[in-house]
């Protein structure tokens, strides 16, 4: 993207939060539609008009924007991860799933978008793309203490209590004052003895 049209876009975006701040948020939705018309791959501008829809009292507008937004969106991680936050808040699951995607497609280190896409998939019952997000993180050893806790639940949807133990005993390496991974890693040992003694 242009560097210029992400220049007319935070001025436009800056005008959105000083018209918001005053509580003018018809000119917010104006200022919103001029920075998503400079730069309309910019995510910034495009979670920006879906705010200022959803304040005006136009949720079905500000949906279809989230739904029609393009998937390969130009932004910082955090930006990323907001615009697809935003979009599950307002129910756009896919638009949400394939933004994260395509994030962690153009950098497979962003470690926090990998954490949102997981847990989507997690929360919709599909531990097969659970652990496809998370097992290339934990292969370059740069897990995260969420993506272990989420890689491991989704073991044991798959039944796979092994992967979970395995993933367990990382978490509670990463996170070793956390009680919750100490319990969830006994909990499974436990299982797996019973297993063994069938």
């Amino acid at each position: 993207m242009h560097h210029d049209a992400v220049q007319r876009a935070e001025a436009a975006l800056v005008k959105l939060q000083s018209a918001l701040a005053e509580e003018r948020v018809e000119e917010a939705v104006a200022w919103a539609q001029e920075a998503v018309g400079a730069a309309p791959q910019y995510t910034r501008a495009i979670s920006g008009l879906a705010r200022a829809l959803k304040l005006a009292g136009r949720h079905a507008e500000a949906r279809r924007v989230l739904s029609d937004a393009p998937h390969d969106l130009a932004g910082t991680t955090g930006d990323l991860v907001e615009m697809a936050t935003l979009c599950l808040r307002e129910g756009v699951q896919e638009p949400a799933k394939e933004i994260l995607r395509c994030a962690l497609e153009s950098d497979p280190e962003r470690e926090r978008v990998a954490e949102v896409l997981a847990g989507v998939y997690l929360t919709e019952r599909d531990p097969a793309a659970t652990v496809a997000v998370c097992e290339p993180f934990r292969a370059r050893g740069r897990t995260t203490p969420l993506l272990l806790r989420l890689q491991a639940a989704a073991y044991e949807q798959l039944n796979d209590l092994v992967g979970a133990l395995d993933c367990a005993r990382m978490y509670t390496q990463l996170a070793p004052l956390d009680p919750r991974g100490h319990y969830h890693l006994g909990s499974l040992e436990h299982r797996l003895g019973h297993l063994a003694e069938a």
